[in-house]
């Protein structure tokens, strides 16, 4: 680094509440972040922050932001500070790909706590085998949550989120006195999924059940008018036939689907609003009506 003082930016995420409190808070890496510029002579412009973000995967705003800023010339960005390498990417592929995007604009990445030359070789091959070990353990740790989450579902427990409309959470205690949750049929409107779903198997199009369910007075659960996509989420979701569908989306982590035969599905997780057989022919119908 040069004498002067040059600009940086430093970005800081999270994966998990637990990282937040516990292992690897924001404060922590922002601290380690801020000493590792004062270290070499850079004053950082702004500050970046994904929080509840794995590194794994593109979906994370700040870090595409972080990166937009870092390739426009007139921020004159010398330098990326992260707390680690797993910080920047625990996909290996991605980090080489986004560290040549700013390299042609020559923003070199710190890290604030793993001394790395990437000018030298030692330093280059450093990086890159930690990488490889970020990768593995993101890895790793994804399929044991994997294992986790369907063996919870199969047990009749709900992994967490918002509920789909018609369900409600309720909390309960397992044989071991834990604390866990479970999806319960909303009376209040079960009754609104059950009539959509009979309205297509009746034969009625999405815009019709919209128009139907508007004429009866029938509104979504934050009190609108349903909507054509909204209508035709309801009818692809298996959670109303009391199915957990787990791995929907690639080994890269992408928002595309997997082929179907690559879902796990755990049946029975939960009551079913809408019996197993009708819901299996519905789906059949929408194979058929909307290729």
């Amino acid at each position: 680094m040069n004498q002067e003082m040059d600009n940086c930016v430093i970005y800081l995420r999270v994966s998990t509440d637990r990282q937040a409190d516990k292992d690897l808070p924001l404060s922590a890496q922002r601290k380690a972040c801020q000493k590792c510029a004062q270290e070499n002579n850079l004053t950082i412009t702004k500050e970046f922050e994904d929080a509840g973000k794995s590194a794994r995967t593109d979906d994370r705003p700040a870090f595409i932001e972080l990166i937009d800023f870092c390739l426009d010339s007139k921020n004159q960005i010398k330098a990326v500070i992260v707390y680690d390498t797993s910080r920047f990417s625990r996909n290996r592929e991605d980090a080489i790909i986004y560290k040549k995007m700013l390299e042609k604009k020559r923003v070199q990445v710190l890290y604030a706590s793993q001394k790395i030359d990437r000018n030298d070789d030692a330093g280059f091959l450093l990086e890159g085998l930690l990488e490889l070990f970020d990768e593995h353990y993101s890895r790793a740790l994804s399929r044991v949550t994997m294992r986790v989450m369907v063996e919870n579902a199969g047990r009749g427990y709900w992994n967490g989120g918002h509920p789909a409309d018609g369900f409600l959470v309720e909390k309960v205690t397992d044989e071991k006195g834990n604390s866990k949750s479970r999806l319960k049929i909303d009376p209040a409107r079960s009754s609104v999924i059950e009539r959509i779903f009979d309205l297509f198997y009746e034969g009625k199009g999405v815009k019709a059940i919209c128009t139907t369910l508007a004429k009866e007075g029938i509104k979504n659960k934050v009190g609108g008018y349903f909507c054509k996509n909204t209508i035709i989420g309801i009818l692809r979701n298996e959670k109303y036939a009391g199915m957990m569908v787990f791995n929907r989306i690639n080994k890269r982590g992408t928002k595309k689907e997997n082929p179907r035969e690559e879902w796990i599905i755990v049946k029975d997780a939960h009551p079913a609003i809408i019996p197993i057989e009708k819901f299996n022919k519905i789906q059949g119908m929408i194979a058929e009506n909307w290729q």
